[in-house]
């Protein structure tokens, strides 16, 4: 691993605190635990970065043993982990009924292939420069047949822990490779499409090969495929992570950094990641022009993936306002519900065969500032 890098290792621990004599000690505890965790770790001149997801569970009357707190610690511990990192949550008995629905989606998740309940929708992207399309980012839906669309936040995680994402991953990279194929075999302008994988996913053996086959059986040329990994899964590049991005790269493969300003890395380690393009999150984008501060990291982010001779993606465009201020910083990239929402396959098809370039449109004198919806329908 190169300097710079900082390493994830993922644990459990089980422990039973003495002397918390109630949930304010207990929170004032998991509160230490957490800030002592905020600064880097130096191993062996390695920074080490960690997170701690806590779940807080007390004793109570209707516990019969020392298991059943295990169990709803785990349960509390696991709901912290789906609200975000370095967080904390206390058991309560409503979570009971949210670990069954849980437990229900692992095993809706394991069948959701094969009862064809998995879709892949399409959101356009677009050159800031010329207003044409140049890409697309395939997006995993869920559509479940008892709870209706299931966020990705939610099930994409589960299929991590019960080891079934790398399964769904090749199913993502087969759809979307045979699409595009199909679409420059209609022809349509060729773009690439962009596929979202996990640290999971880099870190098997069998991922490179997965990408080959993918490229392979659908026809469809590397350079038009690129793969999304988020910030934390580059700084997580292991020996084996680094040697398969760079086989990916030599085959010819895009690999983006994506939410870029979400993870732990600083500006300065952009030169050790082996990358094309970094998208830069929508939170920065929030609010209809930039805060001082977002619009400083946007800037500085743009310049400097400018200078390493990368281009720049920003995602979550929804105002005109925004659009304007990344033109203003000479962002090469945007993709957003300003510009389109994600598409299903055929709609996106009918978008490519009228061969529409869409900021021109957005810019007519008709169109509606801050709206989101201003895209072809």
């Amino acid at each position: 691993m190169r300097r710079g890098f900082a390493s994830a290792v993922y644990i459990i621990v089980e422990t039973a605190l003495e002397g918390i004599h109630d949930l304010g000690n207990a929170r004032s505890t998991a509160k230490r635990i957490q800030d002592s965790l905020k600064s880097p770790f130096n191993l062996n001149g390695r920074e080490i970065f960690a997170a701690a997801s806590i779940g807080i569970a007390l004793g109570a009357a209707d516990h019969q043993s020392v298991d059943d707190v295990l169990r709803d610690a785990y349960t509390a511990m696991y709901r912290a982990k789906a609200r975000g990192k370095g967080r904390y949550e206390v058991f309560n008995s409503g979570m009971r009924g949210l670990a069954m629905t849980r437990l229900q989606l692992e095993t809706d998740l394991r069948r959701a292939v094969e009862r064809d309940e998995l879709r892949l929708d399409y959101q356009p992207i677009v050159s800031l420069e010329s207003g044409a399309i140049c890409a697309c980012e395939a997006l995993l839906r869920w559509r479940h047949a008892e709870y209706g669309l299931v966020s990705p936040a939610e099930f994409i995680p589960i299929a991590e822990e019960i080891g079934l994402i790398t399964s769904i991953t090749r199913w993502v990279l087969r759809k979307a490779c045979v699409l595009n194929k199909a679409w420059q075999v209609a022809g349509f302008p060729p773009v690439r499409v962009a596929v979202n994988v996990s640290s999971f996913d880099v870190k098997q053996k069998d991922f490179v090969e997965d990408v080959r086959r993918a490229l392979s059986e659908s026809g469809l040329d590397s350079s038009w495929l690129e793969l999304d990994l988020t910030e934390d899964a580059m700084l997580e590049q292991s020996e084996s992570t680094v040697r398969s991005l760079m086989t990916l790269h030599n085959m010819g493969i895009q690999v983006a950094i994506d939410d870029f300003g979400t993870g732990y890395s600083s500006l300065s380690q952009l030169r050790y990641f082996l990358f094309d393009s970094l998208k830069i999150d929508g939170s920065f984008l929030k609010d209809a022009t930039p805060k001082p501060d977002d619009a400083a990291i946007i800037s500085a982010v743009i310049t400097l993936a400018h200078n390493l001779g990368r281009k720049v993606v920003a995602q979550g465009v929804e105002t005109l306002e925004q659009l304007a201020f990344l033109r203003s910083q000479n962002c090469d990239l945007a993709q957003g519900y300003l510009i389109s929402p994600p598409l299903p396959a055929e709609e996106t098809s009918r978008l490519w065969e009228r061969g529409i370039e869409l900021l021109p449109r957005l810019q007519s004198p008709n169109a509606s500032e801050g709206s989101p919806q201003q895209y072809p329908q």
